[in-house]
């Protein structure tokens, strides 16, 4: 073989050198007979670059000054000197700072990623370690009093921002227009129940508890949907009333026949809340409201919304 680079020219090299192939990059600055050698000059380099401790004028990779302040240079990793990685906040589509959607979708794609390497190991018979294992759990299944969550979502779903549509209507008479507060309607909380069959005992009663308290802070009617397959029975509860949960069905499970309910009746819910053991047909596009499902055993990923634990 002609080319340089090619295995004639290595197997033909003096002892103790190797061409390097023919598309390459060559600094001629490093070109030295040993890799130790190689490494001398590049220690040498690097302390060039290095200011002098009394040096103001912001010379230098590290020097002071505007680029300096931000780490020195263009390099954009300022709080990694050790070019180690680094941990920041989601960014959203544009590169800038993500918001909480922005935050929840990447945590969700996230624990696809990390099921469904667990998943891959599982099948090709590569055990994990327990502490793996242990870290996988903790991903997907976190411990959080999940009460307290649920109250979370709900005052987050019905929190009143200031909109200046409409404003507020209290000033429009004095010729004032001031933003009023706006937001989602705390009017109605939509709870779907998976009746599957897999779903029952006093976590359940605990749960209905929990609703009806959320409801009362919030000031808001619950429709609960029982369905597996289908619509089976729906309730309403509006704010002061009892819950109780009156399931109906047991067949299998597909998410899909609730969020048809909801759009079909022309209900505007601040947020879903659906209780399942998350094993069944999602729908294939998430809807225009928040959703939480509220685990109970089960899977561990949805397509969309939050997953909270119920236990």
């Amino acid at each position: 073989m002609e080319r340089g680079g090619g295995l004639h020219d290595q197997r033909n090299a003096p002892r103790g050198r190797v061409h390097a192939p023919g598309r390459r990059i060559l600094q001629p600055n490093i070109l030295a007979d040993d890799a130790e050698d190689v490494y001398e000059i590049i220690k040498k380099d690097e302390g060039k670059k290095k200011p002098n401790p009394g040096d103001t004028s912001g010379s230098g990779t590290e020097g002071k000054g505007d680029a300096g302040e931000k780490g020195g240079g263009n390099d954009d990793r300022p709080n990694d000197p050790g070019r180690s990685g680094e941990v920041r906040d989601v960014p959203n589509e544009t590169g800038g700072e993500g918001s909480e959607a922005d935050r929840r979708e990447a945590e969700s794609d996230w624990k696809v990623a990390v099921s469904q390497a667990a998943s891959m190991a599982a099948a090709m018979g590569d055990g994990m370690s327990e502490a793996i294992e242990r870290a996988v759990k903790e991903i997907l299944r976190p411990s959080i009093d999940w009460a307290s969550a649920l109250h979370r979502f709900v005052h987050e779903q019905t929190a009143k921002t200031e909109t200046w549509v409409p404003p507020d209507r209290r000033f429009i008479w004095q010729g004032v227009y001031v933003p009023g507060l706006g937001g989602r309607e705390a009017g109605h909380i939509v709870v779907g129940f998976d009746t599957s069959g897999s779903i029952g005992g006093a976590i359940v009663e605990k749960f209905a508890a929990e609703i009806a308290a959320v409801r009362d802070e919030v000031g808001a009617e619950v429709t609960v949907v029982y369905a597996d397959n289908a619509v089976r029975r729906v309730e309403h509860f509006d704010k002061g009333e009892e819950i109780v949960l009156h399931p109906a069905g047991g067949g299998g499970t597909d998410f899909g026949p609730v969020f048809e309910y909801v759009d079909r009746e022309n209900i505007q819910p601040a947020c879903l809340i659906y209780l399942t053991d998350l094993e069944g047909r999602f729908p294939k596009d998430a809807p225009p409201f928040p959703v939480l499902w509220a685990v109970i055993g089960g899977g561990d990923v949805a397509p969309f919304g939050e997953v909270l634990r119920i236990k």
